[in-house]
């Protein structure tokens, strides 16, 4: 008999940054959670004093060491993902704002301590080889 899985909920707002070439979109190494190991949109839960804007400008900084010059929301998504946490299987129910941002500044190499290992610049046609999350592979479908 399976058992049945606990359902989870997450909000975040995600920034998505391309080169300037266009070619390329900035993604994150997840560090921790049911997204570890997967590449991921930067991004994050909003605090509680903080707009979405402002949550998004912190944590693409806190995730990349990039600023974020100039932002715009294009996009709410949500995505239902399966995983398993001590042999239990979750559902995480995942709700995010997609914003297209440009940014400035010098890249940091390595993570962020918490949630990531680190940024990296992906070709977009590659992106479909690569392990992603949900938001990555929703954003593709655009």
């Amino acid at each position: 008999m399976s058992q049945q899985p606990t359902y989870t909920n997450h909000f975040g707002v995600y920034a998505l940054i391309e080169s300037e070439c266009g070619e390329k979109i900035l993604l994150i190494k997840k560090a921790h959670g049911p997204y570890k190991g997967l590449l991921d949109l930067p991004g994050g839960t909003p605090e509680a004093h903080e707009i979405l804007e402002q949550t998004l400008c912190r944590e693409v900084t806190e995730k990349t060491g990039l600023d974020v010059d100039h932002c715009h929301q294009f996009k709410a998504v949500s995505s239902l993902y399966e995983f398993k946490e001590n042999d239990k299987p979750f559902v995480l129910r995942h709700i995010g704002v997609l914003y297209h941002a440009k940014s400035s500044g010098e890249m940091k190499l390595i993570g962020d301590g918490e949630d990531s290992n680190g940024p990296i610049w992906v070709n977009k046609s590659d992106i479909l080889s690569r392990h992603v999350t949900p938001f990555v592979s929703l954003y593709l479908k655009k």
